[in-house]
């Protein structure tokens, strides 16, 4: 649990590393309103982007690979 959050909290400075074109600021506030009310109600869209979700089988990670699917993201996880 705390590796996950952990993680969560970690992933856009990781995304900055991995991939310096995806805006940064768009993908934290995401994360951000996921981690503080434990619902994400962004509309944000990341048109052409990939998302790797680990942890996707279950839990945090599995709603967070099943949101971005949603949005019409191709998922790896």
């Amino acid at each position: 649990m705390i590796g996950v959050l952990l993680l969560l909290l970690l992933l856009p400075f990781l995304l900055y590393i991995a991939a310096p074109q995806i805006r940064t600021d768009e993908l934290s506030s995401v994360c951000r309103k996921m981690l503080s009310s434990g619902v994400c109600t962004s509309t944000i869209q990341l048109p052409g982007k990939v998302a790797v979700v680990t942890g996707a089988n279950t839990g945090i990670g599995k709603e967070t690979a099943k949101e971005l699917a949603q949005r019409g993201k191709f998922i790896c996880f």
